[in-house]
């Protein structure tokens, strides 16, 4: 409950044109105790109160304006969550101890005190976190026994083993961390949790980690390469070319980046048609003589990598393993996945000259 009486009084006092001189008349109390009441300094005892009520032709409850807060498991939820983005860790908490007396047995209370009390520990001390992650792993647990009560897709009992996981390693706990880890790793999702906890604790012999970080970084590269290709897909469908070149720039620096300085790389047979994507983008902004020289970069990385083409995974920069061989669906050389892409894309005349030209006297 949420007292709002010195708010109340004021308003009602001004509502009816009346000083607080004239109240504190009314009353038979003291100027300096109604501008105390006013300025929530001190509250008058519940016969005054009932007084006042009556002065002012309203209920007590409405006079006092205490808020009775919604007590469903789903109000107490949201409020727990709301604290929590907050970071009013006290008040939550404190929310949090009454949730779980009224609703034992609700799944949304018990997962957001789970995630409530992990945040908390994580963002505590590492000296003082124990008790919070040990409180949010007791409530994740009892979550997870409730799971037949939750309707948000994004919650499961891989995402709630998950936040175990994290809350062990947040507590030191590696070895109970990574066996649930590597019993969850579905699709090598936590690749790189297993790589980094084999790679900083000198009790794994560091080879461990060698697979591990391969597969998190090449899984890494292809999701980075998705999203920014929907970021192209969204600004192409707003008509924004600008931000489509910028996101194609983006995309460029990040590949340049994971190739070696020397030699021919797989990621080459990508950087390619990134590069007369951008050409086209340049055109399309008028800016032909960018354009130009933007497809030809695209066809010397392509006609370079053709030439020699590798799908070993140590072609990538940091990627220690050469053990895996590299897949993709743009074709089978750069400069068929350059020139289906003109044709997808509808390039300019201007550019297919270029193009050819480029080929002619290669």
């Amino acid at each position: 409950m949420e007292p709002k009486f010195s708010e109340n009084v004021k308003t009602l006092r001004k509502k009816q044109g009346i000083t607080q001189e004239q109240l504190a008349e009314a009353m038979g109390v003291t100027v300096g105790a109604v501008y105390k009441w006013e300025q929530n300094l001190s509250t008058p005892d519940i016969r005054i109160i009932m007084e006042l009520a009556h002065f002012f032709g309203v209920s007590v409850d409405a006079l006092v304006g205490y808020e009775v807060l919604d007590g469903t498991a789903e109000a107490y939820a949201k409020r727990i969550e709301e604290l929590r983005q907050k970071k009013d860790y006290a008040a939550a908490v404190r929310e949090a101890e009454q949730a779980i007396v009224r609703h034992p047995n609700s799944f949304q209370i018990a997962y957001n005190c789970g995630e409530l009390y992990m945040v908390k520990g994580i963002e505590s001390p590492a000296s003082n976190n124990e008790d919070d992650m040990e409180r949010a792993v007791a409530f994740f647990r009892k979550a997870e026994l409730l799971l037949s009560q939750n309707n948000n897709p994004e919650i499961n009992a891989f995402s709630i083993e998950t936040e175990i996981a994290l809350c062990r390693i947040a507590q030191g706990k590696k070895e109970e961390a990574m066996e649930i880890l590597k019993r969850n790793n579905v699709n090598g999702v936590h690749n790189a949790r297993i790589g980094r906890l084999y790679a900083m604790d000198e009790e794994y012999p560091i080879e461990k980690a060698v697979p591990f970080l391969t597969e998190a970084l090449l899984n890494g590269i292809s999701t980075q390469i998705d999203i920014m290709m929907g970021y192209l897909n969204y600004y192409e469908r707003k008509g924004d070319t600008e931000s489509e070149l910028e996101v194609s720039r983006w995309i460029l620096q990040y590949l340049k980046s994971l190739r070696p300085d020397e030699g021919v790389s797989y990621l080459d047979k990508i950087i390619a048609p990134f590069y007369s994507e951008q050409a086209r983008l340049l055109d399309v902004l008028g800016r032909q003589k960018e354009a130009e020289k933007a497809m030809q970069e695209a066809f010397q990385v392509a006609n370079q990598y053709d030439a020699a083409p590798s799908c070993r995974s140590d072609s990538v920069r940091f990627c220690i393993s050469d053990s895996k061989t590299l897949y993709d669906d743009i074709g089978s050389t750069a400069m068929f996945a350059v020139e289906e892409q003109m044709e997808r894309e509808q390039f300019s005349d201007a550019l297919c000259s270029i193009w050819e030209r480029l080929k002619t006297e290669a």
